[in-house]
Order: structure tokens, then sequence, then C-alpha cells
């Protein structure tokens, strides 16, 4: 039987990972790492494939839309 993984991230009071939350990067965007049902990763990939934009792009469009962002939006 598989066993659950145990997170190699660190958090801290809020939450939040420390991976996520690197005070020292100039980059306005974080970098993670997500499990995907393969079929919604294949739709999403072919997606972004077909509006001429990668992977990264277009998950970022679509979070920005669940969550009712702006490009402009600073969060």
């Amino acid at each position: 039987m598989l066993q659950p993984r145990t997170p190699t991230c660190q958090s801290d009071d809020a939450g939040m990972s420390n991976a996520m939350t690197d005070e020292n990067s100039d980059s306005p965007k974080s970098r993670t790492t997500i499990e995907v049902d393969r079929q919604v990763w294949r739709q999403v990939r072919g997606e972004a494939v077909s509006e001429g934009k990668n992977v990264s792009e277009k998950l970022e469009e679509i979070l920005r839309e669940y969550v009712e962002l702006d490009e402009d939006d600073d969060a």
C-alpha cells in the first residue's frame, strides 16, 4: 500500500509555505509544484498551446479568473 508523502516545505504561522514567500527574491512570481489529474493537465496544456501561451501563463490566467483578479492587481 502507498504511504502518503510527507510535505517538504516548512510553513509559517499563517500557513504559507516558506518556499513561496522568499523575501530575498526580486521576482514578483512564485514557483511551486502541484499534482494535477493527467487529463486536466492535457486540456490546459492544449489550450495554452492553441492560444500561443505556455502552461504557466495559462494557469495564471485561469487562477486570476477564479479568484477574480485583474492582470493589474497586485496581491
